[in-house]
């Protein structure tokens, strides 16, 4: 009876598990900015003004801008090399890195 053996290597939870927290972060700040930008429509309406999402200087608007566009900014360097991390040098170590990220 022949035994397959495989040179399979197992699948890293840890960096998985950061990788989709850190995109479920991205996602759920999109979802703070197109609540905050439904909120400044409904308030500009209330007072008889036009709202308009590029050129408005609300500064709940840019909070809301700035939070989804910094973490875009940061997101190729972090998974590039939280994933070269776990995969030369130690899964455990990226993931508690991510983590603390």
């Amino acid at each position: 009876m022949d035994r397959i053996v495989t040179d399979a290597t197992p699948i890293p939870t840890g960096p998985v598990l950061v990788t989709v927290v850190y995109f479920a972060v991205y996602y759920a700040l999109h979802l703070h900015l197109l609540r905050t930008k439904r909120h400044l429509k409904i308030e500009y309406r209330a007072r008889g003004e036009e709202f308009d999402r590029y050129f408005s200087r609300d500064r709940r608007m840019l909070a809301a801008d700035r939070c989804v566009l910094n973490m875009l900014e940061q997101m190729p360097p972090f998974v590039c090399l939280l994933w070269l991390h776990a995969v030369f040098v130690s899964p455990l170590g990226a993931s508690v890195a991510g983590g603390a990220y």
